[in-house]
């Protein structure tokens, strides 16, 4: 057959077998070139390094550094647009060559964005230590009197401490345990890039007063969030602050509402007393520690005088009772004569210190005659706006407590003011500024002191005691009542005169806040400088009534005066590459600096034997010789530089490198330097990474 006549038989055949080699060239020279751009639907910006991926296929595109892309496709395939921290979206082609997508943010994902050292916000997963994120809406609803109370078991690790159980008394914070013997082991707290310690309160624990720590006098209801950097790692970049771990607190900006807003708020709390010793209610006071079973003495004649016998108080000094003869103090210590067992409680008619007569039998509820429930309210009210302006938000807070004991309660009055403003497109401003009014009457005494309250009543106050003495301590004519021969040792004869009459104020002035500059100078390069305050005026004042008709026996005055000043000032540039060379390699360097300088300084006084009456001076003395002035004065600065660089690859490999230099005024000129380094890798199994080729 001719070679002619043969192609020809088969031509069909022939076609049907070139067919699948000519349908992808034909859909290639089909294909549409599509561009457009991303946009964020929260500020509108052009979004870089977006991945948009033809679905079904390998090819795609990343979005530019102004969020513009081109590809070629099918004009009937589907574009995936991804991009972390917004939600996923597909757009069908349709034929179209031009798409321009918004992306939003994805709640979800945003949530696991943490603030992390110098403000820098940070993917959980791109961490190599822990730290722990506490929403603000958690503090408020807690309930608790402050915001220390309010961590109080919600992060594993964080060890709260309020040893004297004041309300608002001074609180330690602990991260996962003590770095030091002597060192005060707390962390950081960083509030709105303010540093500030959590110093202690605390006058003298042997029988001072509990004024309460820095951090209790931050409104809760201002807190947006709380980050705790847990471990020196985490903190590398704060220096030798930041060894002990780091608090974070960001205070509210108003971003939330759109337009004008107004929220009220308002609490209640009551405070109960929370125990009281176990007591026994069968014996009473007696003196000194006896061998034979104490008795009441009779008083002679009483029968005739009152027509009834009358007993007295066996006494309370130490006599020769012990062994062999010796005094009951010496052979049993301190205690000895003071928390013996006396005379059985029967109800007979004892003579008391005021001369009148009543009844010896126990009184079950005398330890709670004093205490009541104590009240707590907080009423918030704040403004807030945001638009194309962008946000601010001022707040002001009164919060009021009565203890649960009287005389003693406390004031706090704050106002916040937090701001982001959006001066240009490349360049923000984030203003935080706060202002603190206390006020607080008569913190109690802690400690070993004859002048805690709580010690005189819940562990040396008899079984037999009706306090009649909490209504007749004072005089009509407004002198101190002289009980004379007071029957229960261990006692100030006259303790609720000095704990009505002998009072101690703070009045407290805080203001602390901070300015930040955030210029994005390029879409991979940024820079921040910010500028923070933290200002304290204290006041401590101790006034004692005289105890005598002329106005001078018993008087006291005191006057102590401190103020301090903290400056920090740094700046930080910040330049980030992601998807390098094409590669799946993303990168980020840092480098800042920062000046820190504390200042304060404090005087003090107080009067001794007065010269003249009911004059509360500290120059009321009768000579120079019991004069008390004191002065002090404290001054520190540290100049820093500090760099650190992020390498993460396919967002499950993580490598982080910091380091940190500080200059310190208070070290030898010659040894002033010290450098801290920290260095991590982390890295997050998952399905995604395992399939990497």
């Amino acid at each position: 057959m001719p070679l002619k006549s043969l192609i020809m038989k088969q031509k069909p055949k022939l076609l049907l077998l070139l067919i699948p080699l000519f349908v992808p060239m034909l859909a290639w020279a089909q294909a549409v070139t599509v561009t457009g751009k991303v946009i964020s639907g929260d500020d509108g910006k052009g979004l870089p390094g977006v991945t948009i991926q033809i679905k079904g296929t390998t090819q795609g595109a990343i979005s530019d550094l102004d969020g513009n892309y081109s590809l070629s496709a099918d004009p009937k395939g589907t574009l995936i647009f991804s991009y972390m921290g917004y939600k996923t979206i597909e757009m069908s082609i349709n034929g179209k060559t031009k798409i321009n997508v918004t992306l939003q943010s994805d709640a979800q994902l945003l949530d696991d964005v943490v603030v992390t050292a110098l403000g820098i916000k940070r993917q959980k997963r791109e961490l190599g230590y822990a730290t722990e994120e506490i929403g603000g809406d958690m503090v408020a609803k807690s309930g608790s009197g402050s915001v220390i109370s309010a961590l109080s078991g919600r992060s594993a690790g964080v060890q709260i401490i309020n040893p004297t159980g004041v309300d608002g008394g001074a609180s330690r914070i602990v991260i996962r345990g003590n770095n030091s013997i002597f060192g005060d082991n707390q962390p950081l707290i960083v509030v709105d890039g303010v540093p500030m310690t959590n110093e202690g309160g605390v006058t003298d624990w042997s029988g001072g007063r509990d004024w309460g720590t820095a951090l209790n006098n931050i409104n809760q209801e201002d807190i947006e969030d709380i980050n705790i950097l847990k471990g020196p790692t985490a903190a590398a970049l704060y220096g030798s602050r930041g060894g002990n771990g780091v608090l974070l607190i960001t205070t509210k900006k108003g971003l939330k509402q759109k337009g004008l807003g107004i929220t009220y708020s308002s609490s209640y709390k009551i405070t109960q007393p929370y125990m009281f010793r176990t007591v026994q209610n069968k014996y009473g006071a007696g003196g000194p520690i006896s061998f034979a079973r104490p008795q009441l003495k009779l008083i002679e004649g009483s029968e005739a005088e009152y027509g009834y016998p009358v007993y007295e108080y066996p006494g309370i000094y130490s006599v020769d009772n012990g062994p062999e003869g010796e005094p009951t103090n010496t052979t049993f210590g301190y205690y000895g004569g003071s928390v013996s067992w006396g005379p059985e409680m029967n109800g007979e008619n004892v003579l008391w210190w005021d001369g009148k007569v009543r009844q010896y039998s126990p009184q079950p509820d005398n330890l709670s005659m004093l205490y009541h429930n104590g009240h707590t309210m907080n009423n918030n009210i704040s403004f807030q706006n945001a638009g194309d302006f962008g946000s601010i938000r001022v707040s002001f807070t009164d919060s009021r407590t009565d203890a649960i004991i009287d005389n003693c309660n406390l004031r706090q009055t704050t106002v916040n003011v937090g701001s982001l403003i959006n001066v240009s497109d490349k360049i923000k401003l984030d203003v935080a500024v706060n202002y603190l009014d206390y006020y607080r009457l008569n913190s109690p005494i802690i400690g070993e002191s004859y002048s805690n309250f709580n010690k005189g009543l819940l562990y040396c106050w008899p079984r037999s005691w009706k306090g009649i003495e909490s209504t007749t301590y004072e005089q009509p004519d407004g002198t101190m009542t002289e009980w004379g021969s007071y029957p229960f040792n261990y006692i100030y004869t006259n303790t609720f005169w000095s704990f009505y009459n002998n009072n101690t104020t703070l009045d407290r002035d805080k203001l602390y806040g901070s300015i930040r500059l955030i210029y994005d100078i390029t879409p991979w390069l940024n820079a921040t400088a910010k500028v923070a305050l933290d200002w304290n005026n204290d006041s401590y004042t101790t006034k004692h009534k005289p105890t005598t008709i002329d106005g001078m026996a018993g008087g006291y005055y005191s006057k102590s005066k401190s103020s301090s000043i903290t400056r920090d000032m740094d700046f930080l540039l910040t330049a980030y590459k992601e998807k390098i060379f094409g590669t799946k390699f993303n990168t980020k360097l840092s480098f800042g600096g920062e000046r820190y300088h504390g200042y304060s300084e404090g005087l003090n006084g107080a009067s001794g034997v007065w010269s003249y009456a009911h004059l509360y001076t500290i120059f009321n003395y009768t000579s120079a010789e019991e004069r008390v002035l004191g002065e002090s004065r404290w001054e520190k600065q540290v100049n820093s530089l500090y760099a650190f660089f992020n390498l993460s690859y396919s967002n499950f490999l993580f490598l982080d490198i910091t380091g940190r230099n500080d200059w310190s005024s208070t070290l030898p000129i010659t040894n002033n330097s010290y450098f801290y380094p920290s260095t991590t890798l982390s890295f997050i199994p998952t399905i995604g990474a395992l399939s990497i080729s």
